[in-house]
């Protein structure tokens, strides 16, 4: 092979190099921190888009892109999300004067669960957001606060009447399965699988086999006395408990969960997406933490800038979605954020550095690739 072959397959190699490398700028990008994998540098969230209330906004469930708030006040606020930047209100749902409204929302298939109070559990039809449907209602005389629904099964927490478990397979005639009075106020509710990990206010965390719904069974408790919100992730439970900060329990075994990890700091809700812990803290905003080792959090960033409660927290595609009490809901773009503009508009120059490293490499293969042939 002489000398000149020899350079043109070096040059044709050059110019693959520079056709890929678009390809993996991403990559780069990554290993910086820019989107971050587990390190903790240069992680941000940046405040994009708002859509105010100015009621009591408690809660945000995110499907799709559609939003549904919760507001004591004046109902479920329906807001399409598509553009995250300028969110737009699309229906009201439950818009009557209720005697204290709405608090925590499942939103699931375009069916919106509220634990509504005074009046129950509420089952709405938002497939039309401009025009939501009542579809069914569970009234018993209790004060329904904490909701979640898995298989078609709702699982409601209620000041009154306890942990009640409520067949929704036809949302026009729920029915209940079981109920559960010997708890005392229960806030909020998570369903994994076949256990309920369920919060009583002034108690703690039970942990509950709802594998047969009929017939329920308490399997362990955690005294954990300002318990506001939990969420597991496989083994870990996560429980947010106000001022007495952030457990995380080991519940391989559900029977007798133990304590690994704790966080000293205010928090009243969370979410999890991959390996980051999102928290919101009344006045001290939202922290997101690494959780890659689940016994020692590490804070990433945080954020307060608004002078209000920061409650209801949801993430979708990478968009962080936050209630604010007496203001309605902010969104924030993470790193993670899928939308092409954002992870483009993070990267000065992308756009024209890719295209002219695409044209640059198409016509070298060109170039040399005849010049071989011609040979």
């Amino acid at each position: 092979m002489n000398f000149q072959k020899i350079t043109h397959r070096i040059m044709i190699s050059l110019a693959l190099i520079i056709c890929l490398n678009p390809i993996l700028l991403p990559q780069i990008v990554d290993a910086t921190g820019n989107i971050p994998q587990s390190n903790n540098e240069d992680f941000s969230i940046e405040l994009i888009g708002s859509y105010e209330i100015g009621g009591s906004t408690t809660d945000v469930e995110v499907e799709g892109s559609i939003a549904c708030i919760s507001d004591l006040s004046s109902g479920i606020h329906i807001v399409d999300v598509s553009d995250p930047q300028h969110p737009k209100k699309k229906g009201l749902y439950l818009d009557g004067p209720p005697a204290d409204g709405p608090h925590e929302i499942h939103l699931e298939n375009n069916r919106v669960y509220v634990a509504d109070w005074y009046d129950g559990l509420m089952i709405g039809d938002i497939s039309n957001p401009r025009r939501p449907k009542q579809l069914g209602q569970h009234l018993d005389g209790g004060e329904a606060y904490g909701i979640d629904v898995q298989d078609e099964i709702a699982y409601l927490g209620d000041a009154e009447d306890g942990f009640e478990i409520i067949n929704v397979t036809d949302p026009s005639n729920p029915v209940e399965l079981a109920q559960m009075r010997n708890f005392g106020f229960i806030g909020s509710v998570f369903i994994q699988e076949s256990l309920a990990f369920i919060l009583e206010i002034r108690v703690g965390l039970h942990i509950i086999n709802v594998s047969d719904p009929e017939h329920p069974v308490l399997l362990s408790s955690f005294s954990k006395p300002t318990a506001t919100r939990v969420i597991v992730k496989q083994d870990i439970c996560f429980l947010a408990a106000y001022n007495q900060g952030l457990s995380i329990l080991n519940i391989t075994n559900a029977s007798n969960p133990i304590e690994i990890g704790s966080l000293q700091t205010l928090t009243f809700n969370l979410v999890i997406e991959d390996d980051l812990l999102y928290t919101t803290g009344f006045q001290e905003g939202i922290k997101i933490y690494n959780i890659s080792n689940v016994a020692d959090p590490q804070l990433l960033t945080s954020y307060s800038e608004y002078a209000g409660d920061y409650l209801g927290i949801d993430i979708q595609n990478g968009y962080l979605f936050c209630t604010i009490s007496k203001f309605g809901m902010q969104i924030f773009s993470t790193p993670h954020s899928t939308d092409a503009e954002a992870i483009a508009d993070s990267i000065p120059g992308y756009n024209f550095l890719t295209i002219m490293q695409v044209l640059v490499g198409v016509f070298g293969l060109i170039f040399w690739k005849e010049r071989e042939n011609n040979l």
